[in-house]
């Protein structure tokens, strides 16, 4: 199997009841034979700050910078650090998702983002979301989730609280359309 969810999203289907997902927005970075990582890109967390995750490993931010909210990637290694951004690409741990989009885990991304440099376009995230072997595929056959080509703008961009309804506009379809219960022909 090669990787044919990465630069997708996932879109979380209202049956899906777990609040770690409720109305998620996942960008998928891989999906191979090992299982699936991605990043929940619409889940801010409240009352934490870039400036304190800067600082709580020893990076200050000068000026202005780091007052934008911090992101919830998912619930495995809610510790770890990652930034989903656009260009530039190359620091030193730096996951090409798509040609517009990446996701970064190293310390020097961080440092150019408290000097106010490096990509203008970026979320900062904690934890990130994974599936075992098959894991994924089964619940998008349970219609747990839609799959999507990512959008940088969207996924970049866009206030968070309209993420999942614009991914859905995207596909055409209208929310309020959406059931809990679903079947396939």
């Amino acid at each position: 199997m090669d990787n044919p969810f990465a630069g997708q999203s996932l879109v979380a289907m209202p049956k899906l009841d777990d609040p770690w997902f409720t109305r998620a927005v996942v960008c998928m970075a891989i999906h191979d034979a090992g299982g699936s990582f991605g990043i929940v890109v619409n889940n801010p967390v409240e009352g934490v700050s870039e400036a304190d995750v800067m600082r709580s490993i020893g990076i200050f931010p000068k000026g202005g910078r780091g007052f934008s909210p911090v992101f919830c990637g998912g619930p495995v290694r809610e510790d770890g650090l990652f930034i989903l951004h656009g260009p530039p690409f190359d620091w030193k741990s730096c996951l090409p998702i798509t040609s517009s989009i990446a996701l970064s885990f190293s310390r020097d991304i961080v440092e150019a983002l408290a000097e106010g440099e490096g990509p203008q376009q970026y979320r900062m995230m904690l934890g990130c979301s994974g599936w075992s072997p098959g894991q994924l595929e089964n619940e998008i056959c349970e219609n747990v989730w839609l799959v999507h080509p990512v959008s940088a703008e969207t996924l970049l961009s866009l206030p968070v609280e309209r993420c999942w309804d614009r991914v859905l506009a995207e596909m055409g379809i209208r929310p309020e359309f959406l059931s809990a219960d679903g079947g396939t022909a």
